[in-house]
């Protein structure tokens, strides 16, 4: 069965990304992709996005030489209550929200400040899912 689309990629604007826009979309056409996601990472992410790069990206086109693209953030859940890093504003505007535990930003236990907790992490991530706008 063919590859229909590529749901998380970051573009250079994430900061550790070695490609732009155009050249995603380029890539995903050769493949014969129909849509392309382009999640950047969220501000608390060292090297992320911030909020007004999220807040632009409702001028893009999302159809591109036939295809499709979405354009969204790769939040950061950053504690076992399942708060993550963009406003409820910025995230209404999205196409596509995904949300991940990354170590430099996420604390199980803010009071010992320990991410490695095994048994917050699951209560984390499913707080987060609780969101209206992750996805």
């Amino acid at each position: 069965m063919p590859d229909l689309l590529d749901s998380h990629t970051h573009s250079l604007a994430s900061g550790h990304a070695y490609h732009t826009i155009n050249e995603m979309i380029a890539s995903a056409r050769r493949k014969n992709l129909k849509l392309i996601a382009i999640t950047e990472h969220a501000p608390a992410l060292p090297g992320g996005c911030t909020e007004l790069y999220f807040r632009n990206l409702k001028i893009l086109p999302r159809n591109r030489e036939g295809i499709w693209t979405l354009f969204g953030a790769e939040v950061n859940i950053k504690d076992w209550t399942g708060a993550i890093d963009l406003s409820e504003d910025t995230l209404k505007q999205l196409d596509v929200v995904v949300a991940s535990i990354h170590p430099p930003v996420y604390l199980a236990d803010p009071e010992n400040g320990d991410g490695t907790d095994i048994e917050k992490n699951p209560t984390a991530c499913i707080r987060a899912m609780q969101n209206t706008y992750v996805n």
